[in-house]
């Protein structure tokens, strides 16, 4: 979970928040508030649960990194800041009745005798491990697929894998499945997911998703969840995402970023 350890004034409001903060709370506990990503609002929503461990990440400060360990006390619930129209996250699209964005109770656990920085992090033996293998599954499949013929179906076994493929010009968009899902249902999957990014793209092609790869990672997480299809109208998909990129807006505008894109 990330925080600002150094001040930052958002309307007349400091929302500088360090492990230290944490460690002062009563019980050394506090609600984390203020997520306005959907990702990790799907998450804080869905994913995390009560006992789960998370590392407490410093950010937008000289050295960003992991400052310590806190625990989850209380599950995914609405982020009631939302609702306040003085609070610097204040969202008004967002309402007691249909809340928008939620948060979770974590509870202070451990500071680290010094600031993990994110370049070491990445350097750990065991990351690099996975960085390899995912490097060499990517490869492997991209060969599989690239040696199929037009006549060929669109589904390969890979290892304890299945890979569903579909191409749209040059461009081939790629899933793994268990071997006991529906192939076909995927194939309709994948192409639901075009179909959104035609629409808010206009005609994708490779340099809108080398360039704003972002915005299709974003698009992808609020239509599947955890391996399953959650939202399948394309207009729902496409209203998130443009509340997203307004409330972004609006958050480059009072640090002071511009519209940044």
């Amino acid at each position: 979970m990330k925080s600002e350890p150094e001040s930052r004034i958002i309307k007349g409001i400091d929302v500088k928040f360090s492990i230290d903060d944490l460690q002062a709370m009563p019980d050394a506990t506090s609600q984390w508030d203020g997520v306005r990503n959907y990702k990790a609002r799907n998450y804080l929503r869905d994913d995390i649960k009560r006992g789960d461990k998370v590392l407490f990440y410093h950010s937008n400060c000289k050295v960003p990194g992991i400052a310590g360990l806190a625990i989850v006390t209380k599950e995914g619930y609405p982020d009631y800041t939302a609702f306040d129209a003085k609070h610097p996250y204040y969202d008004p699209k967002s309402s007691t009745d249909a809340p928008k964005w939620f948060m979770v109770d974590v509870k202070f656990e451990r500071k680290f005798d010094r600031i993990l920085p994110l370049a070491e992090i990445k350097q750990h033996n065991l990351l690099k491990e996975m960085a390899l293998e995912k490097a060499k599954t990517m490869k492997e499949v991209s060969q599989l697929v690239l040696a199929r013929k037009p006549k060929q179906c669109n589904f390969i076994e890979h290892r304890d894998t299945k890979v569903v493929y579909r191409k749209y010009a040059s461009l081939y968009f790629v899933a793994g499945i268990g071997l006991d899902d529906n192939e076909l249902l995927t194939l309709e999957i994948i192409h639901r997911y075009v179909e959104v990014l035609d629409r808010f793209f206009g005609n994708v092609c490779e340099l809108d998703l080398i360039f704003q790869f972002q915005k299709a990672y974003y698009i992808l997480d609020e239509m599947i969840m955890a391996g399953e299809l959650q939202e399948a109208s394309k207009k729902t998909v496409l209203r998130v995402i443009a509340q997203q990129d307004e409330t972004e807006a609006v958050e480059n505008s009072e640090r002071g970023w511009g519209d940044l894109k």
